[in-house]
């Protein structure tokens, strides 16, 4: 699975947010966005889902024109907002089969780590750090062959960070994956290829100095 964006850009009023942003998401690596807050990122995951329309640019799946406004419908694209999604007045086992029908797929949820002991609990008594690695777990396992995750390791422990990679390398043998994170080093340790958005641009990261170079960080 592949997906390409071209030349998107993105204003709101006189502020350019995206300027010509181009990149490619690809199955068997894990495509990591990397940026200060208010950059941009949520716009560029937003766009891409369907759910923000940009100015300009092009998107394509699978070297066929992707229209995001469709998604809802066809389930191509599947995205994990940092504020998450699930409704909280649901217990997690009832949440599960609504976001995997499938029986298979729902046994890999219930058994996935970390799962079973919530699924009792209601998913608005759960902590933000259970929230998250809910919904990526849950994302993990939704049939949409790409993926978009905002934070995924945001207020959840080094254990449950760890937990959160191995499902995502075995997720990115079927899907295509992004992510971002203000946890750069495990982004950079679990990604194969990453990008730095800044002034509404975006810039290849080899390595960290060249987070150094670009000021990201000190």
């Amino acid at each position: 699975m592949k997906l390409i964006g071209l030349n998107i850009t993105k204003s709101f009023g006189s502020s350019k947010i995206l300027e010509d942003v181009s990149l490619q998401i690809n199955s068997g690596g894990i495509f990591g966005l990397l940026g200060r807050n208010g950059c941009g990122k949520s716009t560029l995951l937003k766009i891409l889902f369907g759910s923000l329309k940009a100015d300009s640019g092009s998107l394509y799946l699978n070297q066929e024109v992707y229209e995001p406004y469709r998604n809802f419908k066809q389930q191509k694209v599947a995205y994990l907002a940092q504020d998450g999604m699930y409704p909280r007045q649901l217990k997690v086992k009832d949440l599960i089969p609504m976001v995997s029908p499938d029986g298979e797929a729902q046994d890999r949820i219930f058994y996935t780590p970390g799962i079973h002991e919530l699924t009792k609990k209601w998913v608005g008594s759960l902590s933000e750090g259970q929230r998250t690695y809910l919904g990526v777990v849950l994302s993990c396992y939704m049939p949409h062959p790409v993926l978009l995750l905002d934070e995924p390791f945001s207020m959840t422990d080094p254990k449950t960070i760890e937990q959160i990679k191995v499902l995502l390398e075995e997720t990115t043998k079927q899907k295509a994956v992004l992510i971002t994170d203000h946890y750069y080093h495990d982004v950079m340790e679990l990604c194969s290829e990453i990008r730095v958005l800044q002034h509404g641009k975006l810039h290849e990261i080899k390595q960290e100095d060249d987070l150094k170079r670009l000021g990201y960080i000190r």
